[in-house]
């Protein structure tokens, strides 16, 4: 990759060994028929479970796909700087490694790049947020109060 892409895809990924696969399909899926260059940076977070290796077999199947694999677990914090840091895209998007946004959504976030924004943040818990996957609202909740004890 010589010049800049236009967009970075930042996923953090810890113990994701599971799920990392179909979504980085997804996102493959999603960019092969966009007009601009992207790269996809999986930032693997000290999981001592097989993330890492699987996201790297993806390489021949996901364009420009990075796969950085921090031997210790930082949190999740420290890897999405890390992958903002590591990222070459004039513009970076952070995802879950999990799916749980879809990268379709990025459609919607592309007319408020031109706005000249420093930072734009999308959230489902906002007044106004559509979810259109097909998570229920007890899933969520069991996701988000099952994080606190990680």
């Amino acid at each position: 990759m010589e010049n800049q892409p236009y967009l970075s895809v930042i996923i953090p990924a810890y113990k994701e060994g599971e799920r990392i696969g179909r979504n980085l399909l997804e996102i493959e899926q999603y960019f092969k028929d966009k007009d601009y260059t992207w790269e996809v940076l999986v930032i693997v977070d000290g999981s001592k479970d097989n993330t890492a290796k699987i996201a790297r077999n993806y390489k021949g199947h996901v364009t420009n796909l990075r796969v950085i694999d921090n031997p210790e677990n930082h949190g999740k914090g420290y890897v999405v700087r890390q992958g903002l840091l590591e990222a070459k895209g004039k513009y970076r998007l952070f995802m879950d490694a999990d799916g749980s946004t879809a990268i379709t959504h990025l459609d919607k976030f592309f007319p408020e790049f031109e706005k000249d924004y420093d930072v734009i943040i999308g959230s489902r818990d906002i007044e106004g947020a559509f979810c259109s996957n097909s998570s229920s609202q007890i899933q969520r909740n069991f996701g988000r109060y099952g994080k606190l004890g990680n």
